[in-house]
């Protein structure tokens, strides 16, 4: 954001003098961020995505941020405009929106905080559920048909990439689709938070502080977000990695297992068997979609090469089917 256009958004928050304004260079790049050093306090001004404001998906995302932040579920405060009670700024054809900035640490790897993080989710899970009927509709990652195009068509795209593992790819990608598939309408839908990723959540001395970025909010199965959360906080995708892991580390079963315990322990409704049985497929169609995703748009993911990204994730995915009834074992038991 330049200079002029923070002069004229700034002042519709009743935020007192500004002493300082820092760019805060996280997340997605078309959503640019900085944070505000106030007489009130420190701020986080954010300019939306484009392709994520549309009037209605706001809106519901702002009375769900509110409904939470009401319940003192850990979620940044979101700041009123100073002329009228609403949370978003429409000006000049962009949205903003002011949240408190909380301090906080990243995910640190290990079980206590995949604990933290999967409580939370249940916790998300369960208090968004009375919002389910205002929920816009909205598109997950399962059985998206551009995706299963573009696995088949990956080779073809991105000549570099083996034949074989691209045809590996899309065979895992398939086969998940099929295997969640059979039971996916009768699953227990809620209102996801629809990127719930270590890159999203900040953590203090008792866990989870603050559950950040409610852009992508949907009614979905809560299995669909319990699977691609394990996937995430479980195993090293994040485009944060600086080095890529061997394809013959092995993934954490102690983190899945914390991150399941901590949803389980406050999970109203406990998972039900449809929803364990369908998990490790969820997991391998969640990791393939964004693997052709990245690979079809860019050809590589992040700092890793497309060759090297493209062994890991189908490593990755054999894996987690060859285990996939042990994963399920990881599920507590009502």
């Amino acid at each position: 954001m330049e200079a002029d256009e923070l002069r004229r958004v700034i002042p519709h928050w009743d935020i007192g003098e500004v002493s300082s304004i820092q760019e805060l260079r996280r997340g997605s790049s078309k959503a640019p961020k900085v944070v505000i050093e106030s007489a009130s306090g420190a701020f986080l001004l954010k300019r939306l995505a484009h392709a994520r404001t549309k009037p209605d998906r706001i809106a519901f995302q702002h009375r769900l941020h509110l409904a939470l932040q009401a319940t003192g579920f850990p979620i940044p405060e979101l700041i009123g405009l100073k002329q009228h009670a609403g949370t978003l700024l429409e000006l000049e054809g962009f949205s903003y929106e002011l949240c408190r900035y909380i301090e906080g640490r990243r995910f640190d790897g290990q079980p206590h905080d995949a604990r933290s993080s999967g409580s939370r989710l249940a916790g998300f899970h369960d208090l968004a559920l009375r919002h389910l009927h205002d929920a816009p509709p909205g598109a997950g990652f399962h059985e998206r048909p551009d995706v299963a195009r573009a696995a088949k068509e990956l080779h073809q795209t991105r000549p570099e990439l083996s034949e074989s593992s691209c045809t590996e790819l899309a065979r895992l990608l398939e086969s998940s689709c099929t295997a969640s598939q059979q039971n996916w309408d009768d699953l227990p839908c809620t209102v996801v938070h629809g990127d719930w990723h270590p890159g999203n959540l900040l953590f203090g001395t008792l866990g989870v502080c603050a559950v950040l970025d409610m852009e992508t909010v949907r009614a979905e199965p809560r299995v669909a977000e319990l699977a691609n959360a394990l996937l995430q906080f479980t195993m090293p995708i994040s485009q944060d990695v600086a080095i890529a892991p061997r394809r013959t580390d092995t993934p954490s079963m102690e983190l899945k297992q914390a991150m399941l315990s901590g949803y389980g322990l406050v999970a109203r409704e406990p998972l039900k068997s449809a929803e364990i049985n369908v998990l490790p497929h969820v997991m391998v169609e969640a990791l393939a979609v964004e693997a052709v995703i990245a690979l079809h748009r860019k050809g590589r993911f992040g700092r890793w090469t497309g060759p090297e990204f493209l062994d890991f994730v189908c490593h990755r995915g054999v894996w987690i089917t060859d285990h996939a009834d042990d994963i399920r074992r990881l599920v507590p038991s009502a």
